[in-house]
Order: C-alpha cells, then structure tokens, then sequence
C-alpha cells in the first residue's frame, strides 16, 4: 500500500487498550476528527465540525469506512485508528461509498474533475474508474461482486419534476440499465442471495427483482435506508428500526441519542453501524438488540 496515498494516525483516547482486532469487540473511543484532521500536515482546510456519514464495513468486519468533512476514512473499530485514503490523480468529492466483497475497492458516488458518476477505485485510493455519468447516489456492490446498485436522481429544473431511481450497472461499467420506475426511491441494498433488491418508496419500502419484476411491498409508511442481515432473515431501517426481513412488524431500537442513520450490518450479524443525530453526524455501533452502544467518532468541541 503506497504510503503517499494512505495517512494512518494512531488516535489516543480513552478505553482504547491494546489487543487484537476483532469484528466481535469494537472499542468505545471515542476519535477526536477535529483533532485528527488538524494533525494533517497537508490538510489546509480547518474543520469545526466534522460530520460524518455513510458506513460500511469492511468484509472482515475489522474497519468501518466512512465520509467525514470531504475525505474519505477508515476507522479500525477494535484499534481506535483512523486512516485517510487519498484518491489518485484527481480531486474527489465523495458522496456515498460501498466497500467491495472481496475488500480491494470502494464503490463511490463522487464529483471529480471528470465530473459526477459512479466510481471504482482500489483501498489505497489508486486505480479509479469511473463506470456511469451523472448523478449517482448510495453504490451497493452485489453480493458476488459483479454488479453495483445505485440511485440516480434526475431532477428538471425547468418542469420541476424528479425522477429518482434505483439502476444497476456491472463492476466493469457494462450493462447499465434501470430498475425501478419512480418516481422517488431512497437507496438500495442487495439480498445476501443476491437475487433481490430493497428499497425506500415514498411510502412503502419493497423488494424488487434486478431486472424490474416481483415487486412486492414489505413494510408499508415512510422509512429510510433499509438493509438485510447478512442472513436475509432481517432488515433494520433508520431509527434505528428493526423488521422481519420478509417484512413485518417494526421494533424501534432507543439506542443512540438523537437516533439512528444510515444504518449498516457488520459481516457477521453481531453489530450494526450508524451516525447520530446530535450536533455533528458521529459515527457509532450498536448491537442488534439496541446493547452495547459504542462511539467511534466525534466530531465537534463537546
């Protein structure tokens, strides 16, 4: 990994002891972000508070990464570490990110100097690609790592009228088509079997087949960013909320003041991802039963 591209800074901080990484003990840190990016010889830009957004895990369930302040992070949950991974060639503004099955790339919903789309790039920030043009939200790498599901929001000025939906394209930038037919839909996120997709609607949240068919209503009413379990069996939504994942009855989970955002499973089940809704956006974990919250982040002076 070229160091050039990857700044790694060991964070102090306060029940951060030594040991193995493990995806089953991530640590209460909490990483001072103001801290961090002010310890960055070649960062100019001072940050009073730093939002951060977008979870996901990394396949060996070890690292988070997320979007904080414009850079892209990746925090080690059981090392209280924090990396920054600096894209080759090109200013990136990152939206939204998915970290690949086998863990060598990131899908990324960017603006660059190519201008927006959907991107690939390797976890050292090299060998970027950019696979759609256009605007491109919230990747979702299949589960056999051949296709990328996203959101693409298409707003008319002029007739102020959106069209926001869920395509699919392959990792190779091939074979993009649409999914959904509108006209708003949230995000999306695979099935482990790789056979369905779930998505927001304005008011329901389904699933859908990835060629269009099967559409089928899950949980009926206005919820957000809807994912299975690794296993299939459930799917927790902002709140954080929690249903069967063939749908059902909701069970809203008071873990983490403020709520829950964008919520994302680790590999193995055991814990759940997502940003608060206190101040700034921080980063936190918490069991799928609502136990054993734990704050990664931190983003303001508090």
């Amino acid at each position: 990994m070229r160091l050039s591209a990857l700044l790694l800074l060991v964070a102090a901080c306060a029940g951060c002891g030594a040991g193995a990484e493990t995806a089953e003990r991530p640590r209460q840190c909490p990483v001072d972000l103001r801290a961090f990016f002010a310890s960055e010889a070649d960062d100019v830009d001072e940050v009073d508070e730093a939002d951060t957004h977008g979870p996901t895990w990394s396949p060996d369930g070890t690292r988070i990464a997320v979007v904080s302040s414009g850079r892209l992070l990746v925090v080690r949950v059981a090392a209280c570490t924090v990396e920054v991974v600096r894209p080759e060639a090109q200013a990136f503004s990152f939206g939204e990110i998915d970290w690949s099955p086998d863990s060598e790339h990131f899908a990324v919903a960017a603006s660059t100097d190519e201008g927006e789309g959907l991107y690939v790039m390797r976890v050292d920030g090299g060998g970027v690609r950019r696979l759609t043009q256009g605007n491109a939200l919230f990747p979702d790498w299949s589960p056999d790592g051949a296709r990328i599901a996203f959101v693409r929001d298409l707003y008319d000025e002029v007739e102020a009228t959106e069209d926001r939906n869920v395509w699919i394209v392959g990792a190779d930038g091939t074979g993009l088509r649409r999914v959904t037919t509108g006209p708003w839909h949230g995000s999306a996120d695979w099935h482990p079997d790789g056979e369905w997709l779930v998505t927001d609607e304005d008011t329901e949240v389904i699933r859908i087949r990835p060629d269009g068919s099967g559409r089928e209503v899950l949980i009926a009413g206005e919820h957000s960013a809807p994912s299975w379990s690794p296993d299939g069996s459930t799917l927790v939504l902002e709140g954080p909320m929690l249903a069967p994942g063939a749908g059902g009855e909701l069970k809203r989970l008071n873990a983490v003041e403020g709520g829950g955002f964008e919520p994302a499973w680790a590999p193995d089940g055991q814990w759940i991802a997502l940003t608060d809704g206190v101040n700034s956006s921080d980063l936190w974990v918490v069991r799928p039963d609502g136990s054993g919250a734990r704050q990664l982040t931190r983003g303001d002076a508090r």
